[in-house]
């Protein structure tokens, strides 16, 4: 009996291990490891300086295949913008009784009522959730995103934001970066948009004097890449802080 209630033990405590693990699984996207994007990651957490101050942030791969907790997200934007609040009858005068056509809303994502959109709006939410986890962009709205036109004009403003005070040093950074980006996701296969918060007690804005937040969406390989980068406001704390990082940098930066 005392055997059995051992192998019982074992067997109850490898379920629950299993379980507990495959819940895991179950409750976040997939972070894919990329050894070029988690370089520039380790890079931005530590700081680059520049001038009188130091950029931080943040790059991270994601697939985006959701499972388990993350389809929650996928319901509350279903129901909040796959109803018929998104579309509105056209009054058509004359017709022969023809039925109004829809109006289909228009977002900086594309047509809401497509769930092509939609989908995509959950990627972006999703991909925030996970990359800041204390914090729940649920409700965030897709007028919140900027589809960006040109890959040109984003590499060229946030390599600005870098070589404002530094160009030799800082472009060696930049080149590390956009490489890392194009070998991860592809730029040319990837559509870009940027997140604007509205809220100074938003995560991307308080005691920041500026941040610039992308994402990059490969629809045929189903992975979207963040990257985001900031300067906090100067104060006596902060300075003192990025002053020590300015130490270490010296010490272990090698771009």
């Amino acid at each position: 009996m005392h055997h059995e209630g051992i192998v019982q033990w074992w067997y109850l405590a490898s379920v629950y291990s299993y379980g507990c693990c495959e819940a895991g699984k179950l409750h976040a996207m997939k972070y894919l490891e990329d050894k070029n994007v988690q370089e520039v990651d380790m890079l931005l957490h530590r700081g680059i300086p520049v001038g009188d101050t130091t950029v931080h942030g943040m790059m991270e791969l994601y697939s985006c295949k959701m499972a388990g907790t993350d389809k929650k997200v996928l319901g509350h934007v279903e129901r909040q913008y796959g109803s018929e609040h998104y579309v509105e009858a056209e009054n058509i005068a004359g017709g022969g009784g023809e039925p109004p056509s829809p109006v289909i809303s228009q977002s900086p994502l594309g047509p809401m009522t497509h769930s092509a959109t939609r989908k995509l709006l959950v990627n972006l939410i999703l991909t925030m959730n996970h990359a800041f986890g204390d914090y729940d962009f649920s409700d965030v709205s897709p007028e919140a995103f900027v589809a960006e036109p040109a890959v040109m004009r984003v590499q060229s403003l946030v390599n600005s934001k870098f070589m404002k005070f530094n160009e030799e040093s800082c472009s060696q950074f930049c080149h590390k970066l956009w490489q890392a980006v194009d070998s991860s996701i592809g730029l040319a296969d990837s559509e870009i948009y940027s997140y604007i918060p509205n809220d100074d007690e938003d995560v991307f804005s308080s005691g920041k004097l500026w941040s610039l937040n992308y994402f990059l969406y490969n629809k045929k390989a189903k992975q979207l890449l963040f990257f985001s980068c900031w300067t906090k406001e100067v104060t006596r704390s902060s300075q003192d802080e990025e002053e020590e990082d300015d130490e270490f940098g010296e010490m272990d930066l090698d771009l």
